[in-house]
């Protein structure tokens, strides 16, 4: 009788649609109708989500008949709540009794690539190179030290496609979520989309956690795509960590491609900063916009920079605010150091947990002795006049072979709190590369493109450059480990 009761009061409430719902009265009178959103989405197993149920009239969902097709898939309790429990399809479908009115929810249980099980260890970054479901352990880096025993949610800190574009909510990353000891990324299962995200492991408070670099490039064989270097030093990415592009061969303007420039780095900050994405009379560029969420709020624009005080210029601090370029002085103890005490064993020879490179890779050491003065037999400054190969330094004396080692002019970004980088492009352009290493006084080898003409026709490579500023923001060209 009850059943019976609330289907005939459903029919009568559809019947008693006599006045419009418009609030400017111009429009007929509202249809019945049943919503359910999302109308589609891709889980992984123990994903639970709930449905979001609207009809028109209201009728309690408690009086509306909901299902799933493949229980072995999905289930779903009364209220709408889906629970995934096996990989594979299912529809949850919502109808109203005794009423011709259904919605429905198409639910894909996808399996899970486990990013921190290859065999290489877990690290800072992930590199995402096809749509699916992905996940890897909450620890410190390429440690085994849970990053703490509250873990509450995982959010998504920002996302870009390193271009002029803006990533929407679901572009790159569709959702994330923790279960408590891991990470799950879950990106769209239509499209791929290239480009980089920052993802944060909060407790219950919000208090970031720890933060990982996920890097989206399609089909990017990051190991079969390395080049090798002489003298049995290793091998070397093809392109900056978290560049989209390693080198674009038709491109011959002045000031890109900006897909190849990749990401920015503070010596020993694990966390990147976002590159160039065009220049200003090849000196001065901007940031790229980007997707930026705090508290659920998606935003354009970046917390404001921070002097390295006592209070915020710790390893501890900079772990809680990924996102905070932390400016060299403001009282610190070390005026050229986002540091307010220096600490010169952030980054080694040996990764260590706050190195920023995928598992299998480590920033390379530097100075004479270091990865590519030794690839080049001791030689240290090289200019090569061979720009025209779509805009790049090409350094093929340091590869075995016939290989190609492409140096894009990507400028860097001085310590202060100007978020501009400078000497982008290849007139008048430079690019610059971090180093684990240090001269022992604190300044630290890097390796240094610099255009020799106003047009960029030829370049001189340092591969002994230095930077005593460790708060300036230079990119990654990692090494395998």
């Amino acid at each position: 009788m009850k059943i019976q009761n609330t289907a005939l009061f459903f029919l009568c409430a559809l019947l008693m649609l006599g006045v419009s719902c418009n609030k400017t009265d111009k429009n007929p009178q509202t249809a019945p109708y049943i919503l359910a959103s999302p109308s589609s989405y891709s889980m992984v197993t123990g994903e639970k989500k709930q449905l979001d149920i609207e009809t028109f009239p209201h009728v309690a969902v408690s009086a509306l008949q909901i299902s799933s097709d493949n229980t072995a898939v999905a289930q779903v309790n009364g209220t709408g709540l889906i629970t995934a429990v096996g990989v594979g399809e299912a529809t949850i479908n919502i109808t109203a009794p005794s009423a011709a009115l259904s919605a429905s929810c198409k639910v894909s249980v996808l399996e899970v690539t486990d990013l921190s099980n290859t065999g290489k260890g877990p690290a800072n970054c992930y590199i995402i190179t096809k749509p699916g479901a992905y996940k890897f352990k909450a620890v410190k880096g390429n440690t085994n030290y849970s990053v703490g025993e509250t873990v509450d949610t995982a959010v998504v800190l920002w996302k870009s496609f390193n271009t002029f574009s803006i990533p929407g909510e679901k572009d790159i990353i569709d959702h994330v979520f923790s279960n408590g000891n891991e990470i799950v990324v879950v990106t769209q299962t239509n499209k791929f989309e290239n480009g980089n995200a920052l993802v944060a492991a909060e407790d219950s408070e919000g208090t970031i956690l720890w933060s990982w670099h996920l890097w989206f490039v399609e089909d990017y064989k990051v190991f079969d795509s390395a080049v090798a270097c002489k003298n049995s030093v290793g091998s070397v990415m093809d392109r900056n960590l978290g560049a989209t592009e390693a080198a674009l061969s038709n491109y011959y303007g002045t000031y890109g491609p900006f897909e190849t420039y990749g990401l920015i780095y503070q010596w020993g900050r694990k966390d990147p900063f976002l590159g160039s994405k065009g220049a200003v009379s090849g000196e001065l560029s901007t940031g790229v916009k980007t997707y930026y969420q705090v508290a659920s709020t998606m935003r354009t624009n970046w917390p404001d920079a921070q002097p390295s005080t006592a209070a915020c210029g710790t390893i501890a601090w900079a772990t809680e605010h990924p996102t905070t370029w932390l400016c060299a002085g403001g009282g610190s103890a070390n005026e050229s150091n986002w540091l307010h005490i220096a600490n010169m064993s952030l980054w080694s020879s040996a990764k260590t947990q706050y190195d920023p490179c995928p598992p299998g890779w480590k920033v390379p050491t530097g100075g004479l002795g270091g990865f590519f003065a030794t690839a080049a037999g001791g030689k240290t400054v090289d200019i090569d006049s061979g720009w025209c190969e779509g805009g790049y330094n090409v350094a093929s004396y340091l590869a075995q072979s016939s290989l190609k080692l492409y140096f894009p002019y990507n400028g860097k970004k001085y310590g202060g709190s100007a978020m501009y980088l400078y000497q982008v492009g290849k007139e008048k352009g430079s690019g610059s590369w971090w180093t684990v290493s240090d001269d022992g006084n604190g300044v630290i080898y890097t390796v240094v493109l610099q255009s020799v003409d106003n047009e960029g026709h030829a370049s001189k490579l340092d591969l002994r450059g230095y930077e005593n500023n460790l708060a300036t923001g230079m990119a990654v060209r990692c090494v395998t480990e």
